[in-house]
């Protein structure tokens, strides 16, 4: 007598986009497999479909989880500085913060969320939030009246990109901190 398995595991959405998050952010897009995902999620590749439509789709659902989480920290440190050294500072602080911290030095969907990736589609869409995030800073800084705004912020997307790969490099947090300070020094 053959014996009833019972209905195939009903994924959670959320949790399987903080599983494959993870994923993704460790391994990058094109080495991380459905049937690595299905494995890690617990789940038959029906339920994975089902749940989230397919790879990309995932992806895309992970990305803009993580950017609604990383622009959440950027905005609040751009909308609390006072200074263009505030401005810095508290950008380059809250960053390393969310990428040591929350992150756990894994990396970032929105600066290198397209490494390891050959789908454009997929490129694509991480490079508008890359694009996005330069948005929100330039427009911080004309609010503050600066010149050469552009130039600034692409500096200070540079900078973030930078500690990024510090931390995902090894570097500790004493180490990132402290270089943050000495570079915000010059503005003082």
């Amino acid at each position: 007598m053959k014996q009833n398995r019972g209905r195939p595991r009903k994924l959670i959405y959320q949790q399987g986009i903080e599983i494959a998050q993870k994923m993704f952010l460790e391994y990058g897009f094109d080495n991380v497999s459905v049937s690595e995902l299905c494995t890690k999620l617990n789940c038959p590749p029906t339920s994975l479909y089902s749940t989230y439509g397919n790879k990309v789709a995932l992806f895309t659902a992970c990305l803009n989880a993580y950017e609604l989480v990383f622009l959440d920290k950027l905005e609040s440190a751009l909308a609390n500085a006072e200074s263009f050294a505030d401005l810095y500072r508290n950008s380059l602080e809250s960053m390393a913060e969310f990428y040591l911290n929350e992150n756990q030095g894994l990396g970032c969907l929105i600066f290198n969320g397209a490494t390891f990736c050959k789908d454009p589609n997929v490129i694509d869409l991480v490079d508008q939030k890359a694009k996005l995030v330069t948005h929100l800073i330039t427009a911080r800084l004309e609010e503050m009246q600066s010149n050469n705004v552009v130039e600034l912020a692409q500096t200070l997307v540079t900078l973030i990109r930078g500690i990024l790969s510090s931390i995902m490099a090894g570097e500790d947090e004493e180490s990132v901190i402290t270089s943050i300070e000495f570079f915000c020094m010059t503005f003082d």
